[in-house]
């Protein structure tokens, strides 16, 4: 059973983060890219989880969208998403766990082995910000690719 329409938001979420970030790259803005750039692939697996469920309450939607995943067969994937939806949905999955530690460090820091802390503003490197854009590139890409019923 699919929820129809509920997530549009998500998306429309998921694709205002993703310009918001590839504006700030061309600024330069750091840790703004990895801000929005994180949020874009979080908004983007939820949109896909709000297809069948409501969405939790956290950073890291990877863990539940897993979870759709397991509790649905192929057939019935490749009916709400389109045909061979399942690979694509597991590498959402894993992008958006990945992308979800960002969250904390580009919010807060980070500490080093030594236990002194880094600023966000360090942690959010240009390195750091394209590699977050292109999670989310890859994931709202591939959310918009999907049938979301």
């Amino acid at each position: 059973m699919t929820r129809r329409g509920e997530w549009q938001p998500w998306l429309r979420d998921a694709e205002l983060s993703l310009a918001d970030a590839r504006r700030n790259l061309r600024d330069g803005a750091w840790r703004v890219v990895c801000i929005t750039g994180q949020l874009a692939v979080e908004m983007a697996a939820k949109a896909v989880i709000a297809a069948f469920a409501e969405p939790r309450w956290t950073h890291d939607p990877g863990e539940q969208l897993r979870s759709v995943l397991l509790a649905r067969s192929d057939t019935e994937l490749d009916a709400a998403f389109g045909p061979s939806s399942r690979a694509a949905l597991e590498q959402l999955a894993q992008e958006a766990s990945e992308a979800a530690l960002w969250h904390g460090r580009a919010t807060y820091g980070q500490r080093t082995e030594d236990g002194s802390r880094l600023a966000a503003a360090e942690v959010c490197t240009e390195e750091a910000a394209r590699e977050l854009l292109g999670r989310a590139e890859r994931a709202v890409g591939a959310a918009v690719r999907l049938r979301l019923p």
